[in-house]
């Protein structure tokens, strides 16, 4: 990490979402079904679990407000932190097949709120570097292609606000957390169900 987030990013923390026991499923389902790479599928996954985890926070927010004097627009903040990487590496997969606008239109929020209009113009601006280096890691262990887009994200943070960069890092956890379990059960399921991309 590149700041010391450890009073708000432990194990129990309202913060670091653990990863639901049917996750894998999904990620496996998701490679299956919906064809999508399995660095794609564990992004989709990640921006699931912190959508979950937002709707944790907004039922508890007086608990977590009182703990951890948080306001609503820390919270909003964690979320975008959370699944902007998930949403350019998914933007990066639909380059493959689609226009900018058309993966723009999948990955942006279509609420005319103006932090999310703030948001997609900053997937905007990283789109198609996220789909440069979708592309440049093809072929490569998922973390290869999320270690870059993280970093993107870590070098220019949309917002200056502690909470982003929290966010940011429980979902950079969870999504090597969730590489590390897919990877695992491949090995030791063979014939390999997933391809690489």
């Amino acid at each position: 990490m590149n700041n010391d987030f450890s009073w708000l990013l432990f194990q129990g923390s309202p913060f670091l979402p653990g990863l639901p026991s049917d996750s894998i499923k999904h990620v496996i389902e998701l490679t299956t079904h919906s064809h999508l790479s399995p660095r794609a599928a564990v992004a989709a996954e990640v921006s699931i679990i912190g959508t979950v985890q937002s709707a944790i926070h907004q039922k508890n927010f007086p608990r977590i407000n009182y703990v951890y004097d948080v306001t609503p627009k820390n919270l909003s903040n964690y979320l975008i932190g959370f699944t902007t990487p998930p949403s350019l590496i998914l933007g990066g997969f639909l380059l493959k097949h689609r226009t900018i606008r058309e993966a723009l239109q999948i990955t942006c929020a279509s609420v005319e709120l103006e932090e999310l209009i703030q948001l997609n113009a900053y997937k905007a601006r990283y789109i198609v570097e996220a789909g440069d280096i979708y592309r440049s890691t093809s072929g490569r262990p998922p973390l290869d292609c999320a270690n870059l887009i993280y970093d993107l994200c870590r070098r220019d943070p949309f917002t200056p606000d502690q909470y982003f960069q929290v966010g940011l890092e429980a979902s950079y956890i969870n999504f090597t957390k969730l590489v590390a379990a897919l990877d695992f059960l491949q090995a030791s399921t063979p014939p390999n169900p997933i391809t690489p991309p």
